[in-house]
């Protein structure tokens, strides 16, 4: 049973991150510290700050039917969208929604976690 789980997370592992080509950021590069978006756009920063399972699990963020980006542990990535009603969700073993109205001009935050689930 313990290799049957370890084959499982190494194929979620190859398979989930395999075709990634969002780029975020790790290390100690800050979130906070970044130039406002463009004139009449608006801006939101997904946050990811644990190592939970590390890059093992990764979650996929969408804003509507669209993938935006992938974040694995402790790191983050910029979207820069227009101004308006949005719907992001971010997914793992399920998915959790963010309703949004988001005013021009402005940089928004978002907190990704993940608790511990049954698969």
């Amino acid at each position: 049973m313990k290799r049957l789980v370890v084959f499982a997370l190494l194929v979620v592992a190859v398979f989930g991150t395999g075709c990634a080509s969002t780029a975020y950021t790790r290390g100690r590069t800050s979130a906070l510290n970044l130039d406002l978006p463009a004139p009449g756009k608006s801006k939101v920063v997904f946050v990811r700050l644990s190592q939970f399972l590390g890059d093992a699990i990764t979650f996929n963020v969408h804003n509507g039917d669209g993938l935006i980006g992938v974040l694995p542990g402790s790191s983050y990535f910029v979207y820069e969208c227009e101004p308006g009603a949005h719907v992001f969700s971010a997914s793992m073993e399920d998915m959790a929604l963010l309703e949004a109205n988001l005013l021009p001009d402005r940089i928004y935050y978002a907190k990704v976690s993940s608790q511990m689930g049954a698969w």
